[in-house]
């Protein structure tokens, strides 16, 4: 049987960080930049304590985030999860330097972070054999913007075994991505053994999944969707579903974050609007940053993840 020894190893961009045109060039061949010790480990391990204490108080696992009774929902409404979006040393991270200047060199100036964070405590395999990363799938399926990206963030070692990220290069060049669940031995994937502080980062029409968790305790990760302010921004994710009027005019997050010295704000001048996605068949908008098929018009489904 297929190990996911068989996936092919990340390529690392630490040898380009800081000269945006060879990340740039880079990310247009393979659809993903990735970062070994981008962040300091000893935030990540803060940011994984808080937020394991979350899982544990809630009933989701022990301390050795070993599961300890059924499967959670990853909704608001469950208090683990809700406890560890809420984290600030999970939300912070994004908001170190290391972040915040690979993504201004990577997108340009006025690259920005959306407000709410992503947590991801996945289940093992044998527990959750369905969860909905497990799915090839592409971000702007969900999302419906163009150019956006996401930067995927370990909160503890990652090896294969725990069912890390899995990304497949060049992907935006082949279209839509089919629903199917991404298998250990899959040919032309790439994976790698992540550590706390490396950071993942790849456009939104790149093809991704989550490998199957073969342990017996949760994988911790998190992660940010990041855009430019020049670009519109979907108003649910800025806001919410309730929009401006349920958060007090700011966006979301605002009341429990914005008086942190370490919070950045989204700009002032953005654009928010309520969807950015085209009509059903129209041609979707061009990239900047990937190439893909000339004539790929919007779906009519969007995928949820």
């Amino acid at each position: 049987m297929a190990t996911a020894t068989t996936l092919g190893e990340l390529v690392e961009s630490n040898d380009v960080v800081g000269d945006w045109t060879a990340l740039r060039a880079r990310l247009r061949r393979d659809g993903y930049i990735f970062v070994r010790g981008l962040i300091d480990p000893r935030l990540v391990d803060q940011a994984r304590h808080e937020a394991l204490a979350a899982l544990v108080a809630a009933g989701w696992c022990d301390a050795a985030s070993r599961p300890t009774g059924p499967v959670h929902p990853h909704e608001w409404t469950e208090p683990g999860y809700r406890g560890f979006a809420l984290s600030e040393a999970v939300n912070r991270l994004v908001y170190e330097p290391g972040p915040q200047r690979l993504m201004g060199d990577l997108l340009g100036a006025g690259a920005f972070a959306y407000p709410v964070k992503v947590p991801r405590a996945v289940y093992p395999d044998a527990l959750d054999p369905r969860h909905k990363g497990r799915f090839v799938h592409q971000d702007y399926r969900v999302i419906g913007t163009q150019d956006l990206f996401t930067m995927w963030l370990p909160l503890e070692d990652i090896p294969t075994e725990l069912g890390g990220l899995a990304v497949l290069p060049g992907s935006s060049r082949l279209g839509w991505s089919r629903p199917t669940r991404l298998q250990p031995g899959a040919p032309g994937w790439a994976t790698t053994a992540f550590r706390p502080g490396d950071a993942l980062v790849f456009h939104c029409l790149t093809w991704h999944a989550a490998l199957p968790n073969r342990t017996d305790h949760l994988r911790l990760s998190m992660d940010a969707r990041w855009q430019l302010a020049a670009d519109p921004a979907p108003s649910r994710l800025i806001f919410g579903p309730g929009g401006p009027a349920r958060t007090g005019g700011g966006e979301l997050l605002w009341r429990v974050f914005g008086g942190r010295p370490w919070w950045h704000p989204v700009p002032r001048d953005l654009r928010v609007v309520a969807a950015t996605a085209p009509p059903v068949g129209h041609a979707i908008a061009p990239s900047r940053y990937v190439d893909f098929p000339k004539g790929l018009r919007q779906p009519a489904d969007r995928a949820q993840h």
